[in-house]
């Protein structure tokens, strides 16, 4: 019988450390400030919601008032609702306000 070989460890970077990159990015893009802003927000919701699917913390932190403004300018079932918001959707927000360098949101 053949011997399978060993798999080396691969570097793997935890979500949390993947969107701090991505913060990081944002940070120093030329994007304009109010993009930067939302989309740095926008990643903060979504490391609350895959915080709650790894560890079922809840998403209570989406109500603080930090949150308000972002909630404000998506459809208005999510001011409300805010566990509701889709990673999808969040990472659609993201790319079409890269993209465009305007804030835009997907519902």
């Amino acid at each position: 019988m053949e011997k399978s070989k060993d798999i080396e460890p691969h570097f793997v970077l935890s979500q949390h450390d993947i969107l701090d990159s991505l913060r990081l990015l944002l940070d120093r893009s030329s994007l304009s400030y109010p993009v930067k802003d939302y989309c740095g927000t926008a990643l903060k919701v979504l490391a609350i919601l895959y915080t709650d699917l790894a560890y079922g913390t809840g998403t209570k932190l989406l109500l603080r008032k930090e949150f308000d403004v972002f909630f404000k300018l998506l459809p208005a079932v999510y001011y409300n609702n805010r566990e509701l918001i889709s990673i999808d959707t969040l990472t659609k927000n993201i790319k079409k306000c890269i993209e465009t360098n305007e804030l835009a949101t997907i519902g």
